[in-house]
């Protein structure tokens, strides 16, 4: 008898069937759910039901819930980041430095185009000052057919 299909039918009533060895529910809860949870990692599954602390297989089950897999060769913890904020569902500075790893600059009044100098990388935006965004033509370009971006936003691509 498995360990964990005894323990379940220990704690049933003593009036229920099967508590009898001969019974053949008994037979059938232990080498179907007593076997599994023998055989599995409990505390493993418990970790995996929740986002910041699943890994691995448990990590790709989230995200195909989502709808949002994981990319080639993206580590445990780039894939559970990418998926808290598909789940926010907002488009922050937060997410696009993140995520795609951007360098985010702000005060655009005061930049100028022929020295090649950025003014500040603080990633706070003040009033409608906007923001100039560091990243290649193909991130660029990703992110563009992903969001809807306004005149604020000054790409800067090599």
């Amino acid at each position: 008898m498995s360990e964990y299909g005894e323990g379940i039918i220990r704690r049933l009533p003593g009036t229920c069937e099967l508590q009898k060895p001969d019974n053949p529910g008994r037979r059938v809860l232990d080498i179907t759910v007593g076997e599994w949870l023998d055989n599995h990692d409990i505390d493993k599954l418990f970790e995996g039901i929740f986002l910041q602390s699943a890994d691995g297989d448990y990590l790709d089950l989230h995200g195909r819930d989502q709808n949002c897999f994981r990319q080639l060769d993206e580590s445990d913890d780039d894939y559970r980041l990418r998926l808290g904020y598909t789940c926010l569902g907002h488009l922050t500075l937060d997410y696009l430095v993140d995520v795609f790893k951007l360098k985010v600059y702000v005060n655009i009044s005061d930049y100028d185009p022929t020295s090649n100098k950025l003014t500040s990388d603080n990633p706070y935006i003040h009033g409608s000052d906007g923001v100039m965004i560091e990243t290649t033509t193909a991130i660029k370009n990703i992110l563009k057919n992903k969001f809807v971006f306004g005149s604020e936003i000054v790409w800067l691509t090599p």
